[in-house]
């Protein structure tokens, strides 16, 4: 590992260890608070380029020209759809609702579905293209910042996997902080680092017992990595309260919904935040 100097974007503080060398940027540490991220940040034509195909990689395995929603509703993406919504569903029945990175769509529909008044957005022009014609729900593609959303506009907004790709999560959450109504919500679900599996294979990385070491960040979209403490640090920045927090399993399994909950190892974190 190599001294880098640098500063945290997160706490500021001038310290800062290169934990990887990787194709695109590098793996980079704070020694001060924790936070991972990569360094340098893509140029914005290179951002785009990273993050414009991700939903269709997700949903490889199906055929969008002909799209088989029987087989979809017996896929693991729809569980996760399903289990967002039941959270959401704790807090409000009904509203206005923002989907930020919605991709293809799925979750926005089925929001509506339930009688929210869903939107959502995406960078991605071929995302959009096809949930407008396929869907036909409103999703508009763009940066949050360049849509015309008003302060107080939403009940909720929601975040699945999309604010450790965001060039400023803070100036994010703050933008979203205005755009939320007084009782309104942001959920937002990441990958945990200090998940179980992920601190094994960090164990592993450091000690080279791995014949790829950190092969596991090869995301180089994630421009970020969180564990509960640096999240709970970028929200109290953006002024917003943590009202519930959890960590989730990949699948459908209850014995790990509740080990996860429990003991928070779970590889990914929920978070509800308010005002």
């Amino acid at each position: 590992m190599t001294q880098l100097i640098g500063r945290c974007p997160l706490c500021k503080v001038s310290d800062t260890i290169q934990i990887a060398r990787q194709e695109i940027n590098n793996l980079m540490q704070c020694r001060n608070c924790g936070l991972l991220y990569r360094h340098p940040a893509p140029a914005p034509e290179d951002y785009e380029k990273l993050n414009n195909d991700l939903d269709y990689a997700w949903y490889k395995e199906f055929d969008l020209a002909q799209f088989d929603f029987t087989r979809f509703k017996k896929t693991n993406q729809y569980f996760q759809i399903q289990r967002r919504l039941k959270y959401v569903q704790r807090y409000k029945s009904s509203g206005n609702l923002l989907d930020v990175g919605c991709g293809l769509g799925f979750f926005v529909q089925e929001a509506a579905g339930l009688g929210f008044s869903a939107t959502g957005i995406d960078i991605s022009q071929k995302t959009i293209k096809w949930a407008q014609e396929t869907l036909h729900i409103d999703v508009r593609a763009g940066k949050l910042e360049e849509m015309n959303f008003h302060a107080g506009q939403f009940d909720i907004v929601t975040l699945w996997h999309v604010l450790e790709h965001m060039p400023d999560p803070l100036g994010t959450l703050r933008y979203l902080y205005r755009l939320i109504k007084s009782n309104g919500y942001i959920f937002v679900e990441l990958p945990n680092v200090a998940g179980i599996d992920i601190r094994v294979k960090n164990f592993l990385s450091r000690y080279r017992l791995k014949k790829h070491p950190w092969c596991h960040f090869s995301m180089p979209e994630h421009l970020y990595e969180f564990n509960s403490a640096t999240f709970r640090r970028l929200a109290a920045s953006a002024g917003l309260q943590i009202l519930y927090w959890t960590t989730l399993s990949r699948s459908p399994n209850p014995l790990l919904t509740f080990l996860y909950d429990k003991t928070k190892f779970g590889n990914k974190m929920l978070f509800v935040l308010g005002k």
